[in-house]
């Protein structure tokens, strides 16, 4: 599915009669969230019920996949709308930080990437009621 061999790639882009390589770097965009579950499952053992006590569960999962939802984000380069390149670069930050064991960096990435989807809500609901929102759903580059 990822460069560098990426079969499913080149089969991919024969039936869409695209590049090959264009094909494998958009997946490897797609698919980079689901690289970073590895890591999230070693810095918090409690995802995979060891030493389980639910108040370290939730916290870990909220924070799991809120940081796999920015990370799409930062690396897709929407939401609502097409994101800003510092925008992207934030939503990409927090979604790495968000995998940190380290509790105050959580938290603190958190509270950004929270401020950030307000924002950015935001943002888009005026957009929408001034008729300017964007229609296309995927921007189709990275």
């Amino acid at each position: 599915m990822v460069p560098p061999v990426a079969p499913t790639s080149y089969t991919a882009a024969g039936l869409a009669q695209a590049q090959p390589l264009k094909v494998a770097l958009t997946g490897l965009g797609l698919a980079l969230s689901g690289l970073l579950l590895p890591f999230l499952f070693v810095y918090n053992p409690v995802l995979l019920f060891i030493d389980f006590s639910w108040s370290r569960f939730v916290p870990t999962v909220i924070a799991a996949s809120a940081g796999v939802f920015s990370l799409s984000v930062g690396i897709i380069g929407t939401f609502q709308r097409r994101l800003a390149k510092a925008e992207r670069l934030l939503f990409f930050c927090s979604g790495l930080a968000l995998v940190n064991p380290l509790r105050f960096i959580r938290l603190a990435s958190l509270i950004l990437f929270s401020l950030l989807v307000m924002q950015h809500l935001l943002r888009a609901h005026k957009a929408g009621r001034k008729g300017h929102a964007q229609t296309d759903s995927f921007p189709g580059r990275f």
